[in-house]
């Protein structure tokens, strides 16, 4: 609650007393009553819930034009509370000192639909806070909201990356598929304002963070002062927090490119050392007079590190037996082999709708397990 909505909350009395306001407003109530007593034309008043202020931008209505910045007391003020009269149905004005509780009453009974014996000092308090606060929020946005937004627009990307803390902690960033520190929004300020070891907390989490449930747009409906003043503070220095984030943009980039250079150089080392492999091979079948193979030959595991054990025998140029010869192939045959009926109708019926003309019964073979595991 800002200090104007204090001020009201502090001044607003639940009952008249016998001082000279007090007794001048009752005599004017009465006037403007069907009762000719206050103790019975007091229930015939109530507050409608409309509150007008010079400062809120709008013309001043007109039930705040009979007696103009004054009370129907004829005492000067600042807050301008409608009451009607729901016998007669006039309506005017009193200032915050006698937005009394009867007629306040009368309001949330109305509004609300309670009976009056259930209506607290509480739902009191927070009816006047309630339609003040609201006001004066309006007041604001009409004075100062052009401004504030330009400069929130400005700045709440920044604020994101400026106030925030380090948890000490690397992640993966999977877009840039490097390591960047871990933030996390500061949510509470340290040091003094206007001290170079300041640190503020984050701007956009006090304003309208939808994490926040004490976000200051969904609870006091404008900027408190601290946040304005850690906003403009932020505004001013908007270069040099631009140049943090652009140095720290850098690092990160550089990081991507080092680690792109380094993939890039892996990538080439691999084609390089695949085409040897490959050269090797085809060498080594040329010297054996057997012809290529390879590891994915195999239909166990077994056979798969068998075959593994052989390319490099085979790439070598050394130690091959003529069993190992015969079972190696055996099982290139198998898997060059025309495949059967009965892969062929199994094949289609897992969904496979290729050429097969080309295809061997390790290949058809290998089509089926990668099927079967998709499905």
């Amino acid at each position: 609650m800002n200090d104007d909505v204090e001020y009201v909350m502090k001044n607003a009395k639940r009952t008249l007393g016998e001082g000279r306001w007090d007794k001048i407003l009752k005599r004017e109530m009465v006037a403007l009553s069907v009762a000719d007593n206050y103790d019975n034309a007091k229930y015939e008043w109530k507050a409608t819930g409309e509150v007008w202020w010079q400062g809120i931008g709008t013309p001043r209505p007109a039930w705040a034009s009979e007696h103009p910045n004054k009370c129907l007391c004829s005492h000067s003020i600042v807050y301008h509370f409608e009451i009607e009269n729901t016998e007669t149905g006039h309506r005017d004005c009193v200032g915050s000192d006698h937005i009394n509780s009867y007629m306040v009453l009368r309001a949330i009974q109305d509004e609300m639909g309670i009976e009056p014996d259930a209506i607290t000092e509480e739902m009191i308090e927070e009816w006047i806070k309630t339609k003040v606060s609201s006001m004066m929020a309006t007041a604001w946005w009409n004075e100062n909201g052009e401004e504030f937004e330009e400069m929130f627009n400005e700045v709440k990307e920044l604020d994101l990356r400026i106030n925030v803390h380090f948890t000490g902690k690397y992640v993966y960033d999977s877009k840039l598929g490097v390591s960047v520190p871990e933030t996390k929004i500061r949510k509470k300020s340290s040091g003094t304002f206007g001290d170079e070891d300041y640190k503020m907390s984050s701007i956009v989490w006090r304003w309208n963070h939808p994490d926040n449930p004490k976000a200051q747009i969904n609870t006091k409906g404008y900027p408190n002062e601290k946040l304005m003043l850690d906003l403009t503070d932020f505004s001013v220095k908007v270069n040099r927090h631009r140049a943090k984030v652009l140095e720290e943009d850098k690092m990160i980039e550089d990081k991507v490119k080092r680690k792109l250079a380094w993939e890039e150089q892996q990538s080439i080392r691999k084609a390089v050392q695949e085409e040897q492999r490959v050269a090797e091979l085809m060498d080594g079948c040329d010297f054996y007079d057997i012809p290529m193979f390879s590891k994915d030959m195999g239909i166990n595991q077994w056979e798969t590190r068998f075959l593994f054990d052989m390319e490099i025998r085979v790439r070598g140029k050394k130690g091959i037996t003529e069993r190992q010869l015969e079972s190696l192939m055996k099982i290139i045959n198998r898997y060059n082999d025309k495949p059967t009926e009965r892969q062929v109708n199994y094949l289609r019926a897992l969904g496979y709708d290729g050429e097969i003309e080309s295809l061997t019964k390790g290949m058809i073979s290998k089509l089926i397990d990668d099927l079967k595991e998709e499905k």
